[in-house]
């Protein structure tokens, strides 16, 4: 709120607020999703920037590092910007690690459920045809990587799963694997559906 008043006001003076801790964190939990984002003019436009660009197609791959101290705001920041690309003709990878879970399986769920939601919203274009046939191209029987993506393989076939078995994480299969993840990441993009991949909390990646 004091945000806002400075936005519209720069004379305006912060108000000092009486309440306790349990208020403050009460207050805090029932702010609600329909928040305006202030400040970051800068940094917002860099990032949606960058998201035109990929969507513009004008550039060969482009990678974008947005680093700072915990709690500067680096997530709120991107979350405030791609949510203005709602319906846009771009593909959102989300990523967001943590130091429980290996990389590769928080990878792999995220890619499960971005094809969960392919196969809900039975989306027959050509762009995603065209998307099927460079998966299949590029991976032909490769049951591990449906194991560790079983709705990869609704998505290709919109039958049953050749394997329910877990994915096997660690040693020779875990490098296979990461291996085939670059690849299908890439059979993914193309010039009808740009991808971003958005990798967040990178820095849990090692440590896990």
């Amino acid at each position: 709120l004091d945000l806002k008043r400075f936005s519209e006001n720069p004379n305006s003076n912060v108000r000092k607020y009486l309440g306790d801790e349990s208020s403050i964190v009460h207050r805090s939990l029932q702010l609600g999703g329909d928040i305006k984002f202030y400040g970051r003019q800068v940094q917002l436009t860099m990032i949606q920037h960058f998201f035109e660009t990929v969507i513009r197609n004008e550039s060969c791959p482009l990678m974008s590092v947005v680093s700072g101290c915990p709690g500067a705001g680096k997530s709120t920041s991107v979350n405030e910007v791609k949510s203005r690309f709602r319906g846009e003709d771009l593909l959102l990878i989300e990523v967001k690690f943590n130091k429980f879970s290996r990389p590769d399986s928080v990878l792999t769920s995220a890619l499960n459920s971005i094809f969960a939601n392919m196969v809900a919203t039975s989306n027959a274009s050509n762009a995603l045809q065209s998307m099927k046939q460079r998966i299949c191209d590029a991976f032909e029987y490769e049951n591990e990587l449906y194991d560790a993506i079983p709705q990869l393989l609704v998505f290709l076939q919109g039958g049953s799963l050749v394997s329910n078995s877990p994915p096997i994480f660690g040693g020779k299969k875990s490098n296979q694997l990461e291996f085939m993840l670059c690849r299908l990441i890439g059979a993914i993009a193309s010039d009808e559906i740009p991808v971003v991949l958005y990798l967040d909390d990178l820095q849990w990646a090692d440590q896990a």
